[in-house]
């Protein structure tokens, strides 16, 4: 009896209540302390269309020198026009993170910016009370690509699937995983199953 494989392809898009709502993504790029040490992250804006200015922002991952604090705890006001400012709620003595961000052109959602470098400008103190603290020596904020699978086929008896984003993969459409390890585009692989199912999401 003859087996049929088959792949089918889905893309991956933010599901909001609100149909005139949309989300980007946005990556901490370079974002360099005094020492040299990097700070990353990644936080999505969430906005009506057509007033991207009064949307809502989160961060969905972040890692800061020195502190074990993330996005988890962390407090973040944004100003998609002019900042970003992370603390940590209730700090105590040599506990505490202070971080401003502040961005040299507004935000939009196809167009990224430079921190704003020197004194009184982007600046950090971590540890509650100063213990490290300084100005950022370099820094950009950037929209992600949309997730998207461009395409997908067979080469050399592989499957190759070209995609932007980070790729996941579900047997019934249920639970849905990322491809570990996490693939470049494009990715090819030998199909095993016979029914297997994909799609992309934001990083």
């Amino acid at each position: 009896m003859k087996q049929t494989l088959g792949v089918l392809v889905c893309i991956f898009s933010v599901a909001s209540p609100n149909v005139n709502a949309d989300t980007v993504f946005y990556t901490l790029d370079t974002v360099t302390l005094a020492d040299n040490t990097k700070m990353s992250g990644t936080f999505s804006w969430t906005y009506d269309v057509g007033d991207f200015e009064n949307g809502v922002g989160q961060f969905t991952f972040l890692e800061i020198p020195w502190t074990s604090h993330d996005h988890t705890d962390l407090d973040a006001v944004f100003d998609i026009g002019s900042s970003i400012e992370i603390t940590l709620a209730g700090s105590v003595h040599d506990d505490g993170v202070d971080i401003a961000l502040v961005l040299a052109q507004p935000l939009t959602p196809t167009t990224s910016s430079s921190l704003v470098l020197g004194p009184g400008q982007s600046k950090y103190e971590i540890g509650g009370n100063g213990f490290h603290d300084g100005l950022f020596q370099s820094g950009r904020i950037s929209p992600e690509p949309e997730p998207k699978i461009h395409s997908i086929g067979f080469v050399d008896d592989q499957v190759q699937i070209e995609f932007q984003g980070i790729l996941q993969s579900s047997g019934a459409l249920l639970i849905w995983e990322d491809v570990d390890p996490l693939p470049e585009s494009p990715y090819r692989f030998t199909l095993s199953v016979e029914r297997l199912f994909f799609r992309s999401r934001s990083r």
